[in-house]
């Protein structure tokens, strides 16, 4: 036990014995993580964001006009049965006329001798069938049912958004690679010449007997302290600056706690092993 915390202070020394180069590695390493703190936010507000724009999505049935008023309720009935759908409202003349008076702010039939706007089904769906591929699936389902004239709904922006949802994440994936591994080179390489530096003590440790293990310890420890404090600093300075910053009609998303764990135990096993390669190979 008394070894084991011997070897702790050693790590512990080892980053107050050179307080620039530490500072430094902090410091680079803190800008890393923050980055890519930033960009998984960015991410998931994004993500939030366009969900609750595909929750307000829905598919607009418009039915011929050769169709009875009789049969429209057992469409709409049929049409509301079908699978991922969670509602389906009846939309008559006189409240197609009511809407488009409540859009435009006048009453542009007014005048006609008769309503010409067609009746319609508005559909919406359950949050785990909004995607263009299954709505593209109910649309030709529908469209061989008797009495529809035709089915709308805003295909185009809502495959433009699961592009926009698809290029947010492969981003997100690929800088944080690269953002890892540019962490793990900087930890690596700080190692190299922490070891570097105090060549002298290791060669006295050596000839005392001490194994690689024993001597490697110290800087592996060292290494998994500046990414720990790197990546807790960076959430912590993330989530304070935050709350000074707020976008319009959008709500910024941080990860939550144990997200935010899982982080700074990947930021800590990154510096064990890059502390861990850049101390074996100089001190073998």
């Amino acid at each position: 036990m008394s070894k084991f915390i011997y070897l702790l202070g050693k790590g512990v020394g080892l980053i107050f014995r050179r307080p620039i180069a530490s500072m430094g590695t902090l410091l680079s390493l803190f800008l890393l993580f923050f980055l890519f703190d930033m960009l998984w936010v960015t991410s998931r507000t994004i993500g939030a964001y366009y969900d609750r724009q595909l929750a307000d999505i829905n598919i607009e049935i418009f039915l011929q006009d050769s169709l009875p008023d009789s049969a429209v309720g057992a469409l709409v009935s049929s049409i509301g049965q079908m699978d991922g759908v969670d509602t389906a409202g009846y939309i008559s003349r006189d409240d197609a006329r009511a809407r488009l008076e409540n859009l435009m702010g006048t009453d542009l039939l007014d005048g006609f001798e008769s309503n010409p706007l067609p009746r319609s089904v508005i559909v919406t769906f359950k949050e785990n069938f909004l995607n263009s591929t299954r709505l593209e699936e109910f649309k030709n389902k529908i469209q061989s049912f008797q009495g529809i004239a035709e089915v709308f709904y805003a295909r185009g922006w809502l495959e433009r958004v699961e592009l926009a949802k698809v290029l947010a994440r492969r981003a997100l994936l690929i800088l944080g690679i690269i953002i890892f591994l540019a962490a793990f080179l900087n930890l690596t390489y700080a190692i190299r010449l922490a070891v570097r530096t105090g060549e002298y003590g290791i060669r006295q440790l050596s000839l005392m007997g001490g194994g690689t293990y024993f001597i490697s310890f110290p800087y592996i420890f060292s290494a998994a302290i500046y990414a720990l404090a790197a990546s807790a600093g960076s959430w912590l300075v993330l989530n304070y600056t935050s709350r000074f910053y707020s976008l319009k009609n959008v709500e910024i998303l941080i990860p939550g706690p144990s997200e935010i764990v899982y982080f700074c135990l990947l930021a800590t096993l990154i510096g064990l092993v890059g502390g861990f390669i850049g101390s074996r190979r100089i001190a073998a």
